[in-house]
Order: C-alpha cells, then structure tokens, then sequence
C-alpha cells in the first residue's frame, strides 16, 4: 500500500507510473530506426494514394477535355470512335501521355497539329472514363432538318465523314432520308449515347438520294455517322417519326 499525505506527493507519484509506462525512446525524443522506417512506408502510401486519386478522377479527366472544339469533336468521332467505342475502362493505353498518341492519332487519322492531337487523347480519356460521346459535338436541329451548310459543321471536309447528332428520340421507328453527292455507297451508323448500334447500313443510291428506316427501342440521344468511298457530301438530311 502506497501512502500519500498531500497533492506534492500525489502529482509525484502519477508523474512516476507515466514515466514507467511510456517507453524510453518517446520520453528522449529518439525514435528507433524499425519505428523511424514504419513512419517513412506509412507516408508513403499515403502520398501515393493521394496522387492516385488526383490523376484518375473523373473530375480531372473532365477539366482536361472542357476545352474541346466541335472540329475535333467531330474528327474524333468518325476517325477514331469507331475503334473505341464501348472500351470504358478508365485507362489510357497511352501511358507516356500526348507525346505516346501522337504518332497513332497521325498514322490513323493523319497530319495533324499539336493542338488537335491534344484534344483527340483529351476526347479519348473523355470517352474511356465518362463512357459517352463529349459535348462539344454540337445538337440537333429542333425540326430534324439539315441543309447542307448544318451539315458541313458535323463533317470532317478532309476525309468526307460526317457525325451528325439526331438529338433526343423517343421509342419507335425512323425515317432517314437525304440528298448526297457523288452518288454511290455510303455506310450509315445508328448509334446510342451507350454506344448501342441501331443501325449498321450499307446504302447504295441508284442516284442522288438515300434513305434509312430503323427502330430505336429505347428513348435517349442517339448520332449518325455517315463515311463512304468515294467520300459523299451531303446536301441535306430530314429525319421523320413513323407513325
């Protein structure tokens, strides 16, 4: 039994049991290298997991394709989409960044300059992690008719491609119908937000005209990509509700 007379000797007497339960190495401010190493690995991890959020967030993907132009939106989609879609993985396979993509964007796309080869691996980060086609694209006309100067904003004047946005569709059938010149065989692709493809056609116009019927079960946004050899210019393009 511990006896204590005054507070002296009772603030004495806890000051001791702490001392006794506090290892040496804290009280003289030493630490021993195992803790030392601990506390560097710990940091560490915790840098790294930091960093991994900045660089793979959504968030930074979006601020870094927010400043897309429509021409490249549009290059993007008839020249390179198409070998894209549906990869929503939310990683590049360009680690190295633009300078990695820059010689697979021109031998697939082209000669390009170093502004639009940044915006082409911006719009396929866009596409990889937001698993959508970017904004910038444009929007449809609210009565669904195209002349050919409308037309010529979805186009890719070099290669002769076009991606057009039909706009917001509800459930039901379709009916694609336009004006193209030279006349001979176009592709025409109906495809979702989701990359859903509703429509996959090769048309063949005995003249100046072609025409596609099809059915979107599901209402949503859906585009049309139209490519063709030799490459088609369109004059002008009407979409209608089948009643």
């Amino acid at each position: 039994m511990i006896n204590i007379d005054n507070d002296t000797e009772f603030n004495a007497y806890i000051t001791s049991q702490n001392r006794q339960s506090v290892p040496d190495h804290t009280l003289s401010g030493n630490l021993h290298l195992s803790d030392l190493s601990r506390y560097i690995k710990a940091a560490g991890l915790l840098l790294a997991f930091t960093l991994l959020i900045i660089v793979g967030s959504p968030s930074v993907a979006k601020e870094n394709a927010s400043q897309i132009s429509q021409s490249s939106a549009v290059t993007f989609n008839v020249l390179c989409a198409k070998c894209h879609e549906g990869q929503c993985s939310g990683r590049l396979s360009f680690s190295g960044g633009v300078s990695d993509a820059q010689n697979h964007i021109q031998r697939y796309a082209g000669k390009m300059d170093g502004e639009t080869v940044s915006q082409l691996h911006n719009l396929l980060a866009y596409m990889k992690e937001r698993c959508g086609y970017h904004s910038a694209i444009g929007r449809a006309p609210t009565n669904l008719r195209w002349d050919e100067k409308d037309l010529f904003s979805f186009s890719v004047p070099e290669k002769r491609g076009y991606f057009i946005p039909l706009g917001r569709l509800d459930a039901g059938s379709k009916y694609l119908h336009g004006v193209l010149v030279p006349p001979g065989p176009v592709r025409l692709e109906v495809i979702s937000d989701t990359f859903e493809f509703v429509a996959e056609e090769c048309v063949y116009p005995s003249e100046d005209r072609f025409e596609l019927t099809f059915e979107n079960l599901i209402a949503g946004k859906y585009f049309l990509r139209v490519t063709g050899n030799p490459p088609p210019l369109l004059r002008g393009m009407e979409l209608e509700v089948v009643e």
